[in-house]
């Protein structure tokens, strides 16, 4: 009813315009301003933080500016600082750190002062994660070093040097005790095992047993290939006439040698002596005078025949003059009109080709193969290029250029064009772009391309 509804309405004298909303009231009721300015100047606070301070809720459970501190701190773009000794073995759960790829040790970060006596033990280590490399010379001494832990197959060929091994004093060697064990011993006192070596015959001229004390015999077969020891040995030889003749176990050999020696009287039949039978002048001397050779003791004298070998420095002609002063001629380059050999400088033949530069570009602009001396420049926009040609390649500007471009197999610039223009004795541009078929203009790309640089 009407005055039910009238109860259930609010007592405008109980409206409210505080903008604290202090009172703990459940009787007055806030205006709609005095809520927004309320949460305004709630939001308004709480958005003001002090340089480099959190928000951490008080025991009354406001939210309160404090700065971080003990092990860490922040900065007020908010990067978190460990302080600097703050982590101990207390802090660390085991386990948490870990070395190896994805780990959270980098490679030589820790070094022996980091770690305390026998704080690493060898289920820490992973198998053959411990090399030589990451050991210091005479750090691994007995005391580290477990009875039986090291085997055979534990040492790699080879890496067991004298460096290692400690040194004993002068004139001693490794050897075992009575128990086993390795030790250094006076040369002196240790024993030598000295074996005698013998042999005995099995069967005569054929087989002997070599026999070692303490060790394996073994029989070894002597005889030749015909089992006969009569026929090894020459038993004479003598010279009968012309022959010589070996005597052997088998038979005696002989061999005419008649025709092969002169006998002494075939030498005494032989006339030695010269004319004046004076040996003292048969040594003569040869000497030379200008073009005239000589021979001492009445041999006479030659006069030399003088030959020279021109070549002329214009025409390339080679003239030899012989001993008889009659001239030879040969030609080195021909004189054909159409010859495109002429005649250098020191008159040997000299060829000078028509092409003087070649080269083959990338679409950047790079030089895939080009000729000494001569570099490209890449212009602005797309298939723009231009080729710098060193000084004296060509005559002058007007040289011959021929161009040539990649294929496009029909595909996107389908109608490529490749040109050339400002032409200098220095260099030339290159043009490349898609023609269209002649319905637009040309529409520059970059591409590949060749060129040949002729000159006349």
């Amino acid at each position: 009813d009407a005055d039910a509804a009238i109860a259930l309405k609010e007592d405008s004298a109980n409206k409210s315009t505080d903008v604290t909303l202090a009172d703990g009231t459940n009787t007055k009721f806030p205006t709609e301003l005095a809520v927004k300015t309320y949460v305004d100047n709630s939001i308004s606070s709480s958005e003001t933080l002090a340089d480099g301070t959190i928000f951490v809720g008080n025991a009354s459970n406001i939210a309160t500016a404090v700065a971080v501190s003990g092990d860490a701190t922040i900065s007020n773009t908010g990067v978190l600082t460990i302080t600097d000794n703050a982590i101990t073995n207390t802090k660390l759960a085991d386990g948490a750190v870990i070395g190896g790829a994805g780990g959270v040790i980098s490679d030589n970060s820790l070094t022996a002062s980091d770690l305390g006596p026998n704080s690493v033990a060898s289920s820490e280590i992973s198998s053959n994660a411990v090399g030589t490399s990451e050991l210091k010379d005479n750090s691994v001494t007995t005391s580290e070093i477990l009875n039986a832990t090291i085997l055979t197959e534990d040492i790699a060929d080879t890496n067991i040097t004298t460096a290692k091994i400690a040194p004993g004093a002068n004139d001693q060697v490794l050897t075992t005790n009575n128990t086993g064990t390795v030790i250094w011993a006076n040369v002196a006192t240790v024993g030598t095992d000295e074996q005698n070596l013998n042999s005995a015959v099995v069967t005569a001229n054929e087989a002997v047993e070599i026999q070692i004390n303490n060790g394996t015999n073994t029989t070894i077969d002597i005889r030749d290939a015909d089992s006969d020891g009569t026929n090894e040995h020459n038993t004479g030889i003598a010279l009968s006439g012309t022959s010589i003749q070996i005597t052997d176990g088998g038979a005696t050999l002989s061999q005419d040698l008649n025709g092969t020696f002169a006998t002494d009287a075939e030498l005494a039949a032989l006339n030695t002596d010269d004319a004046d039978a004076d040996a003292t002048n048969e040594i003569q001397t040869l000497s030379k005078s200008g073009t005239t050779i000589s021979l001492s003791n009445g041999g006479g004298s030659v006069v030399e025949t003088i030959t020279t070998l021109a070549q002329s420095t214009t025409t390339g002609l080679i003239t030899y003059t012989n001993e008889n002063s009659a001239a030879q001629t040969a030609n080195v380059v021909g004189a054909e009109a159409t010859n495109d050999i002429s005649v250098g400088a020191n008159g040997g033949a000299l060829y000078e080709s028509m092409v003087k530069g070649i080269g083959k570009i990338s679409g950047t602009g790079a030089i895939v193969k080009v000729s000494s001396g001569i570099t490209v420049t890449k212009l602005a926009g797309n298939g723009h290029y231009q080729i710098n040609i060193p000084v004296g390649m060509v005559s002058d500007a007007n040289y011959i250029i021929q161009l040539s471009q990649l294929g496009r197999g029909g595909a996107g610039n389908d109608d490529p064009g490749i040109s050339y223009n400002n032409q200098t004795t220095s260099s030339f541009e290159v043009i490349i772009g898609d023609n269209d078929n002649g319905a637009t203009d040309r529409s520059r790309f970059n591409s590949e391309f060749m060129f040949v640089i002729l000159d006349l």
